[in-house]
């Protein structure tokens, strides 16, 4: 169509050239069909082109050009991609709901609600109410996980053992220390940092404390006077004969001077061979282990007590102790008459003791004895 007006110009160009008239104003600048809408110079748009060209330039696809992709879109044209949805153009309320499902919040660990039209998701207890279990939920299954925490448990004291904690009761104690060496003198105790027993010696004599330390006497009330000798072996240098009921065994019976008869005829003592001179004659005590002895006690007799007008008590001699090679003194007396008492301070430890070169007074011979008394604390008396 651009064509057929362009020739149309042309023909009426030409006719007016041809009176040898020359028409400038009324030519059209043939350059303005691009479609580009400005004027050269010299050039004049004019304010009507034309009917027939308004037509054309509407109708031809060349005019109409690419779209200006810098051009401005309607923002209501619902084919544009531009444009965004304004958020307060939304319906409903997210905290409205029919159902529990309506408030599902895709947590595992809550608990999904709808109550009188709102949600509420309230998080699962897993508390167990034991104290040394660490409680939480488990983020892809809901399910509640209670660890044991044995640190929870320690009491800080390695003598009560190893506390630990139960999923099922909680705390558990531990297995305590037992310190103990069976022994009466020693002070038994557990290191709480440690746990490790110790066992310190006891050496002084407190009443009460379950002890009789060596040395002690019955001034310490936990020290008891128990006689040792009846558990000795008795024997002597020669005398009386246990075969006649006189003999040794006498002094280790358990039956002292007072179960006997006035007349000492129920072969309740024995007897040593000897005088008033030092002849070597022994009395003598004898146990398979090793005894403590603090304090010992000879029950002789009375002047005259047994055999009126004779004289047979224990006058002299020297106390000895075995040390496991040779006799050891422990102490002399002289003058004795009667019942005999003897402190060792400190106490022996031996498995034989004895009287040796143990004399009658002036005048008299085969000293007697009707009972011997041996103790492990000191000042014991039957």
């Amino acid at each position: 169509m651009r064509a057929g007006l362009r020739g149309i110009w042309l023909a009426l160009g030409l006719s007016a050239c041809a009176g040898g008239e020359t028409d400038s104003v009324g030519l059209v600048n043939l350059t303005a069909a691009s479609g580009d809408g400005t004027t050269g110079p010299g050039e004049t748009s004019g304010a009507d082109t034309g009917e027939a060209d308004a037509e054309s330039d509407s109708a031809d696809p060349v005019t109409s050009g690419p779209t200006d992709p810098t051009a401005p879109t309607d923002p209501t044209d619902p084919t544009d991609p531009s444009e965004t949805t304004d958020p307060s153009e939304t319906t409903g309320s997210p905290g409205l709901c029919m159902f529990a499902e309506d408030c599902d919040d895709a947590d595992p660990c809550t608990i999904d609600n709808c109550l009188n039209s709102t949600c509420s998701n309230e998080a699962i207890d897993c508390d167990d109410g034991l104290e040394c279990t660490l409680d939480s939920c488990d983020p892809a299954s809901g399910a509640c996980l209670n660890a044991p925490d044995d640190t929870v448990c320690d009491d800080g004291n390695a003598c009560t053992g190893v506390e630990t904690c139960s999923a099922a009761t909680g705390c558990v104690a531990g297995e305590a220390v037992t310190c103990s060496d069976a022994q009466a003198c020693t002070m038994d105790a557990c290191d709480p940092a440690t746990g490790m027993c110790s066992f310190e010696v006891i050496d002084t004599c407190t009443s009460g404390d379950g002890c009789c330390p060596l040395g002690c006497s019955v001034a310490d009330t936990d020290c008891t006077c128990t006689n040792l000798g009846v558990g000795a072996t008795a024997t002597s240098s020669g005398g009386g004969l246990d075969s006649t009921g006189y003999g040794p065994g006498s002094w280790v019976d358990g039956t002292d001077e007072s179960s006997c008869s006035a007349s000492c005829d129920n072969q309740c003592f024995g007897w040593v061979s000897n005088n008033s001179t030092p002849s070597g004659a022994w009395m003598q005590l004898q146990w398979g282990s090793t005894q403590t002895i603090g304090s010992m006690v000879i029950d002789g007799e009375v002047p005259f007590s047994c055999f009126p007008g004779s004289n047979r008590t224990l006058a002299g001699g020297t106390i000895q102790w075995w040390n496991g090679a040779s006799w050891i003194d422990a102490q002399s007396f002289s003058g004795g008459s009667g019942d005999l008492e003897f402190d060792f301070d400190p106490p022996l430890q031996t498995t034989r003791i004895r009287v040796y070169n143990v004399v009658a007074p002036p005048g008299g011979n085969n000293s007697l004895a009707f009972e011997w008394y041996v103790y492990e604390p000191l000042g014991c008396t039957p």
